[in-house]
């Protein structure tokens, strides 16, 4: 795995000087969508950088407990700590973090959250995101890995897993009043299942926001 993860990280750096060696990947609206909702699981945090290779446990652990508490509500409990509404278990964090990172956190220590007892804390309000993703192309770097060009429309908006359907300019019409979208770009692994195939096997490689 660290050999292909070098190697990769090596190929990223060179494609401003060699585009020419990725291949286009036309995709149907099914894989499309299955793209827009992997990466949105990123962008609904905010995050415009994302190298798992590099991240911190703390980062790792960090974006599993927000996953949990924006995605899996079975999983989030109601909190009598003062100033906190609900709570997530540390129990699910290293598997949900392998699922999308391929990365198993040692320590469980978030960067910002409060994390006390084995769980994590959360208050009142509306996670900060900066949208859904929609992708506008995808070219094949290597056998089962893909980088995808996107951007990010609607954020604060309270859109839903249902607008990840949408094409760039039906996204940019629906939330012409959200601002500017963000545009990046994401590597993602699919363990040589292929973007048309189901999500279980997918890991992030690289994710960028510029």
């Amino acid at each position: 795995m660290k050999t292909k993860l070098a190697a990769l990280l090596c190929l990223l750096m060179l494609l401003p000087a060699c585009a020419w060696a990725a291949s286009p990947a036309p995709l149907s609206d099914t894989a499309r969508y299955g793209v827009n909702v992997f990466l949105s699981n990123f962008s609904e945090q905010g995050i415009t950088r994302f190298d798992p290779a590099e991240a911190s446990d703390a980062q790792l652990a960090e974006f599993a407990a927000l996953h949990i508490r924006i995605n899996r509500s079975r999983y989030v409990e109601a909190s009598d700590k003062a100033g906190y509404n609900a709570r997530v278990s540390d129990a699910y964090i290293r598997d949900v973090a392998e699922q999308y990172t391929g990365r198993r956190p040692q320590s469980l220590a978030p960067v910002n959250l409060t994390y006390e007892n084995g769980y994590y804390y959360f208050s009142e309000g509306a996670p900060i995101d900066i949208g859904f993703v929609s992708m506008s192309a995808a070219e094949e770097l290597d056998e089962g890995v893909f980088g995808i060009y996107f951007g990010c429309y609607g954020a604060g908006w309270g859109w839903s897993n249902e607008d990840c359907r949408l094409r760039p300019e039906q996204a940019a019409a629906k939330y012409w009043d959200a601002g500017a979208p963000y545009t990046g770009y994401a590597v993602i692994d699919t363990g040589m299942s292929g973007l048309e195939a189901d999500r279980s096997a997918w890991r992030l490689i690289d994710y960028r926001i510029d």
